[in-house]
């Protein structure tokens, strides 16, 4: 199912930083175009998925809560505005 091959390859580019350098770089302007760029880049590396498999993940991931991992990355941030001078 394409669903597994866009896991995997999503973990690929976590793993691999060239390839994480290449998907940073696809237009950001034009997310359709960042899109089938995205997905020819992924068939290059032998994953093969399709626009609406995409954006039905994409979606999936929206609704998921976030992990504690990933809670950890974004919580924090005070600073003497926030925390009442306290640091």
């Amino acid at each position: 199912m394409s669903k597994e091959q866009l896991q995997a390859f999503i973990e690929k580019m976590n793993d691999d930083k060239e390839l994480e350098a290449k998907v940073a770089a696809l237009p950001k302007d034009n997310m359709e175009e960042a899109i089938k760029a995205g997905i020819a880049l992924a068939a290059e590396h032998g994953y093969k998925f399709t626009a609406e498999e995409w954006d039905a993940f994409n979606a999936a991931e929206e609704e998921r809560p976030l992990s504690d991992s990933e809670l950890d990355l974004v919580a924090g941030g005070g600073n003497k505005t926030t925390t009442g001078g306290v640091v």
